[in-house]
């Protein structure tokens, strides 16, 4: 008789046990659910803050296709207070837009957007784009190729002139070239770059060594070169008077 009780209080410990294993499994459940779903719902609602962030840092499965594109200034404002629409992901967001590939624009709009853009860039711009030669071989790489892929961080267009600058231990302009794509996604990190987009250009020609000095630069009003800047016009009116690369 003893035996049957303690049997029985086995069962019944055991039944306990099982049904608090369950319960806590449901709470364990439910507690992730709901912390995936808000992180989620807080990583979706960032795309709408000031900051116009574009993906989840922190769950790069999560991310959304967009395309960034140049457009006329005067028309930004109108297209960011559009659904889909936002200021240019790491471009200049005076002339650049970043659109949501999420249907909330129609292929037709965006297909439109780009002939008008396209059909806007009427007059080619001149740039200087700084290359260090310290940790890549940028003459190498130059020389090698009639179509290069660089780094874009600036408002460059199609058909703009790009005339790269190779840093110490050259210090000269040294390569004039004609951007052909841009706003190209592209992702890349290490130690000395970090590339969210880039831009094709072609290879129009190579300068001697010591045409385009830093001091004849500075004499032609360009100082320092720290970033992509547009060319001053003395520079310019050399540049285009003569017909040396």
């Amino acid at each position: 008789m003893e035996e049957d009780k303690t049997k029985s209080k086995n069962k019944i410990y055991i039944g306990i046990v099982v049904a608090l294993i369950i319960v806590l499994a449901i709470c364990g459940t439910i507690y992730y659910y709901n912390d995936y779903h808000s992180a989620s719902s807080e990583s979706k609602s960032s795309i709408s803050n000031s900051t116009k962030t574009l993906t989840n840092k922190e769950d790069s499965d999560n991310e959304t296709a967009t395309l960034t594109r140049s457009v006329d200034e005067k028309n930004i404002e109108s297209l960011i207070n559009r659904p889909g629409y936002y200021k240019g992901y790491h471009m200049n967001k005076k002339s650049w837009i970043t659109i949501i590939l999420d249907d909330s624009v129609s292929d037709e709009e965006i297909f439109n957007l780009i002939e008008k853009a396209n059909q806007s860039v009427t007059v080619a711009r001149e740039w200087i784009v700084p290359a260090n030669a310290s940790y890549f071989d940028v003459i190498g790489y130059f020389n090698s190729h009639k179509v290069v892929d660089w780094k874009q961080t600036s408002d460059i267009r199609v058909n703009d002139l790009v005339y790269i600058y190779v840093g110490a231990p050259y210090s000269c302009l040294m390569y004039k070239c004609k951007a052909v794509k841009v706003g190209l996604p592209y992702s890349y990190k290490d130690s000395n770059v970090k590339m969210d987009y880039i831009m094709k250009l072609e290879v129009l020609g190579k300068y001697d060594n010591d045409k385009y000095t830093f001091n004849k630069l500075k004499e032609l009003g360009v100082g320092a070169i720290r970033g992509p800047r547009t060319i001053t016009k003395a520079l310019s009116d050399e540049l285009n008077k003569k017909s040396d690369c």
